[in-house]
């Protein structure tokens, strides 16, 4: 192979790389010296992160396991595929819709919505429908024979669930812990938010230093030492498992009522968010809420596109073992990191900031949820297309396109929807921008709660509005077609 071959074959994969680890190249080439705080404010600031992480994914599993039970009891019925995408919703709503769901009940009953319990109730909310939903499934397509073998011996639930637990499913739970720990662990938007004074984690404190130009090496310093730990970590977390198809119905864990446990979550974000319907006509009136709901929709749409855009991309050199490698096990950025890089990079390009900052933070996560799994399908049809000369394009024309444009353009409508409720990132890089996000933000922090779920009731569906373009672009791309 010649070397413009060579360059032609890996200059885009290479790319791609570089362009994903950005945050990581530009402030390793800014800041050149590294240092610590003094050791107690290590000490007390890792203490915290751990302890809230390790909390968070203890009260998570508390609510999955037997929500995780309630769910199979449902295999098979008509609303099965209804209640695990209510399990799943607070997963993918923005942190923002969490935090201020958790601040107006908390001041509603009086209590203080600031510290480790709204953190670790934050974090447990997003995760145990999730965590709930993998679970039943790894039950029904691992452990049925296991159910029918104590059905006919009369073991206790209590007794097979240990069992399934420790030994069957061991290694599956295990995954399924350290990756919530790790997202714990790095998370920055609900502890920016529902923390306070006195409960700031790693990333809060980075973001504190960051603010100081002379405190950078610092912030550097503590970076490194998470990073490190996110890398030790990422050698016992293996390859997720691909979507569990082969179900089959358990004869001995049916327990309908706990089915509760897992609408917990959605339940609870639904109560908190019902007043701010009330408030919707008092914050249109805001001063600049037109340019805040025109920034939204931009960003919205942009990064979706860019998402689309970049999975096109990566479906040319798909077969390139080391590009899907590293999209696969690429630890997400800190925001805060991604966020002063282009801060450094782009200080007079807010909006181009925004954008591709959010699409670097969101690619590796949408890739491993769902790209990698739909692009793996077609690797055998890819191979025997090449292998009967066809070229790059033509293999995308006919193969990749056709099979993946909805895919592609679900995961770009989903990745709207997150842009437009990111305030944490957006807020680091703003310069004076704003968006609804930052405002929503900006009025949480000033007790104007109301008002701030208002906002997140419009941010939502501005988010929702963009995510249904995304969907039924592949639907009018097919009837123009047709009447071609």
């Amino acid at each position: 192979m010649s070397f413009i071959k060579i360059i032609q074959k890996h200059f885009l994969p290479v790319a791609l790389i570089l362009s994903v680890s950005f945050p990581f190249i530009v402030f390793l080439l800014k800041v050149k010296e590294f240092a610590l705080p003094e050791y107690s404010k290590i000490i007390s600031c890792f203490s915290f992160t751990f302890f809230q992480a390790f909390l968070s994914v203890v009260i998570s599993w508390f609510f999955a396991l037997p929500a995780s039970l309630g769910l199979t009891a449902f295999y098979k019925r008509p609303f099965y595929s209804f209640l695990e995408w209510a399990y799943l919703l607070p997963l993918f709503l923005p942190p923002l819709v969490i935090a201020g769901s958790i601040i107006n009940i908390f001041e509603y009953i009086s209590i203080n919505p600031f510290g480790l319990t709204p953190i670790v109730l934050g974090h447990a909310i997003t995760y145990a429908g999730g965590m709930a939903v993998i679970l039943a499934r790894l039950l029904m397509s691992k452990t049925a024979s296991y159910c029918e073998w104590a059905v006919v011996h009369g073991l206790p639930l209590w007794k097979l669930l240990t069992v399934l637990l420790r030994f069957v499913l061991k290694r599956d739970v295990q995954l399924i812990s350290l990756t919530v720990f790790c997202f714990c662990l790095t998370s920055f938007s609900l502890p920016l938010l529902l923390g306070g004074d006195s409960g700031k984690t790693l990333e809060v404190v980075i973001y504190d230093y960051l603010k100081n130009p002379n405190e950078w090496p610092i912030a550097l310093g503590l970076l490194s030492i998470e990073i490190l730990c996110i890398f030790i970590l990422s050698f016992f977390i293996f390859k997720p498992i691909s979507y569990l198809k082969k179900l089959r119905p358990l004869p001995y864990t049916h327990i309908k009522k706990n089915v509760l446990f897992g609408l917990l979550p959605i339940c609870f974000i639904i109560i908190g968010f019902v007043e701010g319907l009330y408030y919707i006509p008092e914050v249109l009136k805001l001063t600049g809420f037109m340019t805040a709901v025109l920034a939204t929709l931009f960003l919205s749409l942009s990064v979706g596109a860019g998402i689309i855009f970049c999975f096109i991309l990566i479906s040319f050199y798909s077969s390139i073992s080391y590009l899907k490698k590293f999209l696969i096990g690429y630890a997400i950025p800190s925001i805060v990191l991604t966020g002063f890089s282009f801060l450094i990079f782009m200080n007079d390009q807010v909006y181009m900031a925004w954008i591709c900052g959010l699409i670097i933070l969101f690619l590796p996560s949408l890739y491993r949820w769902a790209g990698e799994s739909f692009l793996y399908s077609l690797e055998n049809q890819i191979q025997t297309a090449q292998t009967l000369g066809a070229d790059k394009t033509h293999i995308f024309k006919k193969i990749i396109w056709p099979q993946c444009a909805p895919s592609f353009f679900l995961l770009g409508g989903i990745a709207g929807f997150w842009a437009s409720g990111d305030f944490a990132y957006t807020m680091i890089t703003s310069q004076g921008n704003t968006n609804l996000a930052i405002t929503a933000q900006q009025l949480l922090e000033r007790y104007r709660t109301e008002q701030g779920l208002a906002l997140i009731w419009i941010l939502l569906f501005i988010g929702s509005l963009c995510f249904l373009f995304f969907r039924k672009i592949p639907s009018f791309i097919g009837i123009m077609v047709e009447r071609k």
